[in-house]
């Protein structure tokens, strides 16, 4: 009987509340197409404008083209439950904007942005920069330190120029 009690705390009671309760945000696509690999730090864009980030340390290979996804919450975390994909994915929800790179000048030493602005990229972080290819979305953090270019999943340091 004892050991009945220790499993049930384990097994039920521990969860619920280390994980909290699961709550209904929106039912939603994904943005686009899912090519290729799922990571920490992949960014999803949403219909609705959302965008979430995966904070799971996971490494999934997936195609698949405007999934409908379900997103959970349980602030600060989200649980996307993405059609065609087996598991849920933990992801935090950005704030910040995405942009379009529309030119790039020194390879990848400027990228100059759809709304005209410049950014400078650090020398060690141009061999991402200057491969990439225009126009491509990016995610720029709310403290203007770090570019992500959404299709790649690459985070590069950046710095506003004007």
């Amino acid at each position: 009987m004892r050991k009945e009690i220790v499993l049930l705390i384990i097994f039920i009671l521990v969860p619920l509340l280390l994980f909290g309760e699961w709550k209904f945000y929106e039912e939603t696509t994904i943005k686009g197409k899912i090519s290729g690999k799922i990571s920490h730090d992949y960014i999803f864009v949403t219909s609705s404008g959302n965008l979430y980030q995966v904070s799971d340390y996971i490494y999934l290979y997936e195609y698949l083209y405007y999934p409908n996804v379900i997103v959970l919450e349980d602030d600060p975390f989200y649980k996307l439950i993405i059609e065609g994909i087996d598991e849920s994915l933990l992801c935090k929800k950005l704030e910040g904007n995405i942009r379009t790179v529309v030119k790039v000048h020194s390879r990848g030493e400027i990228l100059i942005l759809d709304d005209r602005t410049l950014w400078s990229v650090p020398k060690y972080d141009q061999y991402h920069s200057g491969w990439w290819l225009p126009p491509y979305k990016v995610y720029i953090t709310p403290d203007e330190l770090y570019m992500i270019n959404i299709e790649e999943g690459i985070k590069i340091w950046v710095s506003k120029l004007k």
